[in-house]
């Protein structure tokens, strides 16, 4: 007769291993920058909206967007003759409605509010199809 303290580990031996857990992904190579764009259309209006680097975009907080390290924000509205754009890196800010630079202010918080909202939820692949490639920040 086998004691039972030796069965006992003789079956523990024979136990299947856990599997392994899968590789998590290699993190960003340092000196990489990610490009993000959105491309579409709110009524009458073509929209582009552009990131490049470390950008977090929320249309529920009070600043909207959130610029990390070096990353920058471009926001292009055509709506028939209007053009408004908005361009951010770091802590500089051009607001320009129809050609003309002013303040970034309320007006155009709530413009970019709207964008934001309106934005598809996933940006597209750069230079997809169909659709010309937009110019660099």
């Amino acid at each position: 007769m086998i004691p039972r303290s030796l069965l006992l580990r003789v079956v523990a031996s024979a136990l299947p291993t856990p599997p392994t857990p899968p590789t998590p992904p290699a993190p960003p190579v340092a000196g990489t920058t990610t490009h993000e764009q959105w491309l579409f259309k709110c009524g009458a209006s073509e929209i582009e909206i552009q990131t490049t680097g470390n950008v977090t975009l929320d249309p529920e907080s009070d600043p909207m967007f959130d610029l990390h390290g070096d990353g920058t924000l471009r926001v292009r509205e055509r709506a028939r003759r209007h053009l408004r754009l908005l361009i951010a890196h770091t802590a500089d800010v051009s607001w320009t409605v129809d050609g003309k630079v002013g303040p970034f202010e309320a007006d155009g918080k709530a413009w970019l509010r709207r964008i934001l909202k309106a934005r598809p939820a996933v940006p597209v692949p750069p230079n997809p199809p169909g659709l010309p490639g937009l110019p660099e920040l």
